[in-house]
């Protein structure tokens, strides 16, 4: 009885697994293109592969940030570049260009608010400087896939 306990354990664990990555694909896939400013901050050597680190710039003012994460408001702007619209209120309906954004705040040394994910792996001999956006798809809930890296003219450096 316990081994079937286990066995059924895995299989949900695995379905909840599968179910992620295939959420995170549809937001690829079929996902608002969005800008936000980073900043590159690190390149790291792990092996054949480099990572760079990114650090997502100020979209938000300090004020409005919860410890917690949450949600806020964007307008898109020229070039697909996001800006801050406000925190999100579910119950007032989206106007066109505006989208929702799930953050989280990450503590340590230097407290940042992320989007997205902040390492990626970039090819030999990307020049890490020219980064100055990240290219995040986003879902009507928020949630964001970091797709690439956008130079300071919103031109694609790097698809992932």
């Amino acid at each position: 009885m316990r081994r079937l306990y286990k066995i059924l354990l895995s299989v949900f664990v695995l379905a909840l697994l599968f179910g992620r990555v295939q959420h995170l694909r549809n937001t690829a896939a079929y996902g608002v293109e969005l800008l936000l400013p980073v900043e590159a901050e690190t390149v790291k050597k792990i092996g054949t592969l480099r990572l760079l680190r990114l650090r997502y710039q100020p979209l938000i003012p300090p004020s409005a940030v919860s410890e917690s994460g949450g949600r806020i408001l964007v307008v898109k702007g020229i070039g697909s570049v996001a800006s801050f619209a406000g925190i999100y209120d579910s119950k007032v309906p989206l106007r066109p260009q505006e989208y929702v954004l799930r953050y989280r705040v990450a503590f340590g040394a230097s407290p940042s608010v992320r989007f997205g994910a902040v390492w990626v792996n970039i090819p030999k001999g990307f020049k890490a400087e020219k980064a100055a956006f990240a290219v995040l798809k986003a879902d009507k809930n928020g949630n964001t896939v970091l797709t690439g890296l956008a130079d300071g003219n919103g031109a694609v450096l790097l698809r992932k």
